[in-house]
């Protein structure tokens, strides 16, 4: 590294540590279902494309991080929303045993650099996964005219209004977990990935209790 080179910030390398995580137990979810035997060829192939697609999120995180920044400049990229998603939760079932739905319009497009969409779905579904133990995790989008809705919904405690706005900040874990399993910053890459791609992030209630993460991106033209 040059003295010119950025030099990652402890916030970088602690993004880093928790999206690798991520990316890493999908991939050990993978190879655990490869291992066990017992699929057919698609089964097989879906696997594969599980891992390699977690191997480019690993890939396109470490060059982030060398980068000196936790999330990419906006990119002029399509991106199918509908296909990313259907990625994410496949992802999801295989990595923590859940039911994960998926629901929505198969029309989504949005202008975004789809790894770093992908990384937002990561955060978000293992969040679901960890603060909501029962129920299923459904992950629903929607497009209008000019934006495109994602919803990730749990059937976990919920978040206090009044700290709704605090967790997507850097390090806060709010209580509800214990410290040494989780960084506090999840929700601050969804954050910072949505904000860069023009959209916004917000934490709702959900009626019969859990917690709604909503993203609007601006649908693509």
């Amino acid at each position: 590294m040059s003295a010119r080179d950025p030099v990652p910030s402890r916030q970088d390398l602690a993004v880093c540590a928790h999206d690798l995580r991520g990316a890493l137990t999908v991939i050990n979810g993978y190879t655990g279902l490869l291992r066990r035997g017992g699929l057919d060829a698609a089964e097989k192939d879906a696997a594969l494309t599980g891992i390699e697609a977690a191997v480019r999120r690993i890939d396109h995180l470490i060059a982030d991080t060398l980068a000196g920044r936790a999330a990419p400049p906006p990119a002029s990229a399509v991106v199918d929303v509908t296909l990313l998603a259907k990625q994410a939760v496949a992802d999801a079932r295989v990595a923590f045993g859940r039911d994960v739905r998926l629901s929505g319009d198969a029309s989504a497009r949005v202008d975004c650099d789809e790894i770093a969409l992908a990384r937002v779905l990561e955060n978000l579904l293992s969040n679901a996964a960890r603060y909501a133990p029962k129920g299923p995790i459904e992950v629903v989008v929607a497009c209008g005219a000019d934006v495109v809705i994602i919803d990730v919904a749990d059937r976990g405690p919920g978040i206090a209004e009044s700290d709704r706005q605090a967790a997507f900040e850097p390090f806060v874990r709010l209580g509800l977990d214990d410290e040494a399993s989780s960084t506090g910053l999840g929700l601050t890459v969804v954050r910072s990935v949505v904000e860069r791609c023009g959209g916004k992030a917000r934490i709702l209630g959900r009626d019969g209790g859990g917690t709604v993460v909503r993203l609007k991106l601006p649908a693509s033209p």
